[in-house]
């Protein structure tokens, strides 16, 4: 499961690396391609991240100060 969790998290962040600067996105939105499981997701998002902050890509969470729910369906913005 693994491997299909870091092969998901690559093609994910291509896709971000394609929008624009300042583009704002669900991430859930790129998670319906793909059949995990909820605690896989969790797991999906931080190799998200991770790959995000290797590839010198920088996004945020618009929402300020909502931890509610899973992170997945926040608004994310493209910040570079």
């Amino acid at each position: 499961m693994e491997d299909k969790i870091k092969i998901a998290a690559s093609e994910i962040v291509a896709k971000i690396k394609e929008l624009p600067i300042g583009s704002k996105f669900i991430m859930e939105d790129y998670f319906t391609d793909y059949k995990f499981e909820m605690e896989d997701n969790f797991e999906l998002l931080e190799e998200i991240f991770s790959l995000c902050d290797s590839n010198n890509i920088q996004i945020e969470i618009t929402q300020d100060d909502m931890e509610l729910g899973v992170p997945w369906v926040y608004t994310y913005k493209k910040k570079n």
